[in-house]
């Protein structure tokens, strides 16, 4: 499988956390041990040596313990930074794909208008008009945005003309059309 994913990697590093944490806690328990030994056999020189060295092992256990415990919290926060990198890069793009389609918008919304295809323009618009502009959106976004409502509003004062129109003209399939398009 893919070794390198955040999950499998976080899998890991909790599998290393418990086990450090089980290694001190036996390490731990092998010091007290020797200390009461010691205690015990403190008159009887042949066994002193012994104990230093068990002893000073212990500590370099120890030391080695804390070490690889700093190296796994430096993987888990390298995780977690690539998750925080990978959200950001995709909030981005998904930004940007959002400016290039309200550009293509725009550009469908003006066509539509002069072709007075005026079903296409207003399927165009709803798509943008909810969508409010971010506090970091650029100029030209908040102007692309601007210029759609303003389209909007023409585009409703047009359509109400033509519904008038409609009913004036008794044209029933108009009324529907354009009644149609102002619920929108």
């Amino acid at each position: 499988g893919n070794m390198g994913s955040p999950a499998v990697l976080e899998a890991q590093i909790r599998e290393l956390q418990e086990k450090s944490v089980a290694s001190a806690a036996a390490l731990r328990t092998l010091v007290t041990q020797g200390e009461a030994l010691q205690s015990r056999v403190q008159g009887k020189r042949t066994l002193r040596p012994f104990i230093t060295e068990m002893r000073s092992e212990g500590e370099a256990l120890e030391r080695k313990l804390a070490e690889s415990s700093t190296v796994v919290q430096m993987v888990v926060e390298n995780v977690r930074r690539l998750d925080l990198a990978q959200a950001n890069t995709r909030k981005a793009l998904d930004r940007a794909e959002g400016i290039v389609g309200l550009k293509a918008t725009v550009d469908g919304v003006a066509g539509a208008i002069v072709e007075e295809d005026w079903e296409r323009a207003a399927q165009s618009m709803q798509r943008y008009l909810h969508v409010a502009p971010e506090e970091s959106g650029t100029q030209t976004e908040g102007a692309a945005l601007e210029s759609l409502r303003k389209s909007l509003v023409w585009l409703r004062s047009i359509v109400a003309d033509k519904c008038q129109g409609a009913i004036d003209a008794r044209d029933e399939a108009g009324v529907v059309r354009f009644c149609r398009l102002m619920t929108q």
